[in-house]
């Protein structure tokens, strides 16, 4: 009877450690996946960002009065980041200045496009 006992509380013993195992994978599996999800979105993030900076910094330069249909200098934009430029007549209260859209658009590493625009008003005679 003492022999019986032994093996059930073995039995017993197996059950519960293949249990444990069972949940520390379950585990391991949900922070692998939180962890490439948090990769996937701090990629994104920076994708939009750096557009958002080129974006801005181009802004800038037709601010300070640069061709809009100059080029950024060497090296200020990154060489994967495609810039756009959209002029429309201001109207209304608006109508002595031009609207100047910025956009700039970026490829993440998994394949989604990233764009963000950037909009001023300029004054029309402020334009070489």
């Amino acid at each position: 009877m003492h022999a019986k006992q032994k093996s059930k509380r073995r039995g017993a013993f197996l059950i519960e450690a293949a249990a444990a195992v069972t949940v520390l994978g379950i585990i391991t599996a949900l922070a692998m996946s939180a962890c490439l999800n948090f990769a996937k979105t701090q990629d994104h993030y920076h994708k939009r960002m750096a557009a958002l900076w080129a974006a801005e910094a181009q802004m800038e330069r037709y601010t300070a009065g640069a061709s809009i249909d100059s080029a950024p200098p060497e090296g200020m934009i990154a060489n994967d980041i495609a810039l756009t430029t959209e002029i429309a007549p201001g109207t209304g209260q608006w109508e002595a200045f031009d609207l100047v859209i910025v956009s700039a658009r970026i490829e993440s590493r998994h394949g989604t496009t990233v764009t963000e625009s950037v909009r001023c008003y300029l004054p029309r005679e402020a334009k070489p």
